[in-house]
């Protein structure tokens, strides 16, 4: 019982000394260019894109935005001081204005795969959702 709680208040003084806040880095810039598409290779306009950080204990949101007509999407957000990954959900279904055709997506970016504050997705192909019946 004695650990239990000693490993309590370890924990709970970890987090109560620790910043919920992320740090930028001197007003940087990190762009963030893609396309999202159908299985047909058709850009999918209006398909909601989210971008969030990643560190050791806390995700934040870092941008969100829509693709355009053609399925394009730009987004310029903050570059954090320090953070493992960036996660980027495409589509995501808990949001208004998804799209309940397409299933949702994330993919995950290292860091270190950030060059220049420059960062240009490969296209990303959102599965149709299959009707029912079929």
């Amino acid at each position: 019982m004695f650990y239990k709680r000693l490993i309590l208040i370890v924990v709970l003084g970890f987090l109560a000394f620790s910043s919920c806040e992320l740090d930028y880095e001197d007003n940087q810039r990190i762009l963030v260019t893609g396309e999202v598409r159908n299985g047909e290779g058709v850009g999918l306009a209006n398909i909601p894109v989210e971008i969030s950080t990643n560190n050791l204990l806390f995700r934040d949101l870092a941008g969100k935005i829509n693709t355009d007509e053609d399925g394009v999407f730009r987004v310029v957000i903050l570059r954090p001081k320090s953070f493992e990954d960036l996660s980027i959900t495409f589509n995501d279904l808990l949001q208004q204005n998804a799209n309940p055709q397409y299933r949702e997506t994330s993919v995950r970016i290292e860091a270190t795969d950030i060059i220049n504050n420059d960062l240009k997705l490969t296209p990303v192909t959102l599965e149709q959702v299959a009707e029912a019946g079929k």
